[in-house]
């Protein structure tokens, strides 16, 4: 499962514990009903558990307050500056438009051509900078740009997609 961050940890905030954060998720109205917060270290890449978590939500749109019952005082906290707060998710777990796919959800989908002949199954979504490919477990290697026009279908609840790509040939552009 995947760790989807919600917030970065920017400063302490009063003298009881309590730390600033940056909202990075556009679904805060989540983050109170769910249990298991971790945070991420990005200088010692460690994650550390938290326990029992509390939001004040009340402080706008792109931040808020999050407090921890065993954290005491500002300087306590003060280590914690620049950490992500992240959870584990769950594939179809997390809130979306129709047609909304996340890229961590395609992994080990089973790919299927147009006429439900079956290619391999997503090793692994790269994200080239340009644009989404989709590497595939199959002989011989395939990689499949992930667009609406090459990808037209996604089923997770199912666990497949529909590739189009190559299905007409490939051009030959020396």
């Amino acid at each position: 499962m995947p760790l989807v961050r919600v917030g970065r940890l920017l400063k302490p905030h009063g003298v009881h514990g309590q730390m600033k954060c940056a909202l990075t998720t556009d679904h805060p109205e989540l983050l109170a009903g769910r249990d298991g917060y971790w945070l991420f270290d990005e200088r010692s890449h460690e994650l550390i558990p938290l326990a029992n978590p509390e939001f004040d939500m009340d402080r706008g749109m792109d931040s808020f307050l999050l407090h921890i019952p065993a954290w005491k005082s500002p300087e306590q906290v003060a280590a914690y500056n620049g950490c992500g707060l992240l959870y584990f998710a769950k594939r179809g777990e997390l809130p979306r438009d129709a047609g909304e796919v996340y890229y961590f959800e395609l992994a080990g989908l089973e790919v299927r051509d147009a006429s439900g002949a079956v290619l391999g199954r997503v090793r692994d979504v790269i994200e080239t900078g340009a644009s989404i490919v989709l590497d595939l477990d199959s002989t011989p290697p395939r990689l499949i740009p992930f667009t609406a026009r090459d990808v037209p279908e996604v089923n997770l609840a199912e666990g497949y997609l529909v590739t189009t790509y190559g299905a007409g040939g490939f051009e030959d552009v020396r």
